[in-house]
């Protein structure tokens, strides 16, 4: 329930954004998924654990004693429910973006939103949710769009 209510709250508050200037939503998204999803991979760890504990204990047992205890060191408490959480999460933070940018219509705000993209993962990367390689595509694809209008005006 600790994650339902986490998401709740994310996706309450990323209802709440204003999306009519696709540059300012992307920015303000950006931050909001920066700042909240950090807190909440924190605090869950700070909660119930990152699994390291089990990790160093594992290790620090001697050979002597039994295979048992070492087995049940290695399950996974959370079952994955942080990584799951997190996944979707960034996952629908990448689909928003990837849905908004090409409303984005000048370079230089596609460059500042880039640059913005990229700290966010920087920041999240800490963490241990570093997507800023699936971001060049989105770019990528958005830059061409900017480009095609372009040409298509000018022709």
């Amino acid at each position: 329930t600790f994650l339902q209510c986490r998401e709740g709250h994310v996706a309450d508050a990323v209802a709440d954004l204003d999306d009519t200037n696709a540059y300012e939503y992307l920015k303000r998204l950006t931050d909001l998924h920066r700042v909240h999803l950090f807190d909440v991979v924190m605090q869950y760890r700070a909660i119930f654990g990152d699994g390291l504990e089990d990790e160093d204990a594992d290790s620090s047992q001697g050979a002597d004693q039994g295979a048992d205890q070492n087995d049940d060191l290695n399950i996974n408490t959370d079952g994955g429910l942080l990584y799951g959480w997190s996944a979707h999460r960034v996952g629908t933070y990448l689909a928003l973006v990837e849905k908004t940018l090409p409303r984005i219509d000048e370079g230089g705000a596609l460059a500042s939103v880039m640059e913005h993209c990229g700290y966010c993962g920087g920041s999240l990367a800490r963490v241990g949710l570093d997507f800023r390689p699936m971001l060049p595509p989105l770019f990528a694809d958005a830059a061409n769009g900017i480009f095609t209008r372009a040409m298509d005006v000018v022709a």
